[in-house]
């Protein structure tokens, strides 16, 4: 397996209560069989006050929400008592990992922190570019990475398997040798080949650095155009129409988010005008919004062809703008679409059925 992770996913850290907008709240927050069984024997005040914050339905159970559509539990000061008193392993799976996520797409492992997440959004719209690094799970691994990225001239699948199949220290004299210089011992780790015991240890392979998204599909063996990967806004009076069409047919979780659709259908021009000046003034910020919605649906490509992907990711970006247009604050736009839309699986699934059947695709 080789996992492939964006620049914001080792630099995040839940905000807890200085968060603006909590992740415990409007959606119903699943916890799993285990550790319902956990809670359920907690003997302690907390372990009863959880107990009263939970319900069973068909599906399981799950933390009831509050008049303020919060999470029962959640204090007025925005922090979690499982966590303060128990700590957070103490935390169910979906608690616990939110916002991260990973998908499966052959020998791919895509991570990365959701955009309905304020800290990721400050991650990602803060910094300069967007880069990500490949991890492999063993030598074979991460010499395919080398050949594919064309940092080694590795050709032949039969000199990986052949260097892969030798010692330890054979493989790095190997490594230094196969491609004329171009593997140097910097892919390494720099740690001891000894250990305590005297035996010889592995050699850790070091993560390999990506250029971006094109090196991702690269490895999937996608062939793209340049412009695939580069958002450029042009969105007419028609062709927003139809953009909030298509996303009033959607789910949606928030009265506000119908109301802003029905302004935006009303304002459209001026909305149009102030998107244009927003869009070409922040180019490189939309563009790497553009692309990391893009990345995480990736996985998609099992089912439907690449043009779809663009198009959802192209309209996503197109829309958090016109909202942005609507509203102001890039940020929280961008973390009220993803709350809508990119955690909505039928939302998402909506969406590139329908783009699939505009180019014909069943």
């Amino acid at each position: 397996m080789i996992s492939i992770y964006p620049s914001t996913y080792n630099r995040f850290t839940c905000k807890a209560g200085v968060c603006k907008h909590t992740c415990c709240q409007t959606w119903e927050i699943d916890i799993d069989a285990e550790t319902v069984a956990f809670y359920q024997q907690l003997d302690t005040s907390l372990g009863q006050e959880i107990r009263q914050a939970m319900r069973q339905t068909e599906d399981g159970w799950c933390f009831k929400l509050g008049a303020d559509n919060k999470c029962q539990l959640l204090r007025e000061d925005g922090l979690c008592p499982i966590v303060l008193e128990l700590g957070e392993e103490a935390l169910g799976a979906i608690c616990h990992n939110h916002p991260r996520f990973y998908k499966y797409i052959e020998n791919l492992e895509l991570c990365g922190v959701g955009l309905a997440c304020e800290r990721t959004c400050e991650l990602l719209l803060g910094m300069e570019a967007l880069s990500y690094v490949a991890v492999a799970d063993s030598q074979e691994e991460f010499l395919y990475l080398q050949s594919v990225l064309g940092k080694t001239k590795l050709n032949d699948v039969n000199d990986i398997k052949d260097i892969y199949n030798l010692s330890v220290r054979e493989k790095q004299v190997s490594l230094l040798d196969v491609g004329e210089g171009q593997f140097t011992s910097d892919l390494y780790d720099e740690q001891e080949t000894i250990n305590k015991s005297g035996t010889e240890e592995d050699i850790h392979l070091k993560e390999v650095s990506l250029k971006g998204l094109a090196d991702i599909v690269n490895i999937l063996g996608i062939e793209v155009d340049s412009c695939d990967l580069q958002f450029d806004p042009g969105l007419t009076v028609e062709r927003a129409q139809v953009l909030l069409e298509r996303y009033g047919a959607l789910e949606s979780l928030q009265e506000t988010w119908i109301t802003d659709r029905e302004v935006l259908q009303k304002q459209l021009g001026k909305m149009l005008v102030s998107y244009k000046e927003m869009t070409s003034k922040d180019i490189d910020l939309y563009n790497r919004l553009y692309t990391y919605i893009l990345y995480r649906q990736l996985d998609a490509l099992s089912q439907y062809e690449w043009p779809i992907l663009l198009d959802y990711a192209w309209d996503a970006t197109e829309y958090i703008a016109l909202l942005t247009a609507l509203n102001g604050d890039l940020l929280r736009q961008t973390a009220r679409w993803s709350e809508e839309i990119e955690y909505d699986e039928d939302n998402v699934k909506a969406l590139l059925q329908s783009y699939a059947e505009e180019y014909g695709y069943e």
